[in-house]
């Protein structure tokens, strides 16, 4: 998603704004077609989707990257706020088994040294629940975000992850 400046430098918005509320909407779909031609419940999916720190009802974002939170990344964080609304109603509407929802802090290309550790955080199933307070950080690997997602959700089936929105960053 590139930015897209305007004439008021103080409302950037992006090239597709809703590319992700869009994305999802399409998934719904399909998994609509998909529930009423077959009628069957018991293969509904696990959906995980990445979305980002920032828009928790918890600070998981340190006090100094609020401003470009807030300004910059504006227009993608209501867009991601709707993704994740949308896929909370895909469970309520029974069209997934569940969903794991990872928003990471900004992500990097770096390579790491050996083993970095990654905070965990989440908002869970009971409303407003977060498990081991806020994972603050600045920045995280989009490797240690590819492991992460593979060693706790494909490979562990969700796991205690199931339901959750988790933050994760270094």
């Amino acid at each position: 998603v590139k930015p897209k400046f305007t004439r008021n430098p103080l409302k950037p918005t992006f090239e597709d704004p809703t590319v992700y509320q869009d994305s999802i909407l399409s998934i719904n779909t399909a998994l609509q077609i998909i529930k009423s031609s077959s009628g069957q419940a018991s293969k509904m999916p696990l959906l995980t989707a990445l979305s980002t720190t920032g828009i928790s009802e918890n600070q998981d974002v340190p006090i100094m990257m609020t401003p470009l939170y807030r300004w910059m990344l504006a227009v993608p964080h209501a867009n991601k706020e709707v993704l994740e609304d949308r896929i909370v109603k895909a469970k309520e509407e029974n069209l997934i088994r569940d969903y794991v929802v990872i928003r990471p802090s900004l992500l990097t290309d770096e390579r790491i040294n050996g083993k970095t550790e990654i905070k965990v955080s989440w908002e869970g199933k009971a409303p407003g629940k977060l498990g081991d307070g806020a994972a603050v950080g600045y920045k995280i690997t989009r490797e240690d975000v590819g492991y992460f997602v593979f060693e706790s959700v494909i490979a562990n089936s969700g796991g205690e992850l199931v339901g959750k929105k988790i933050s994760i960053t270094h």
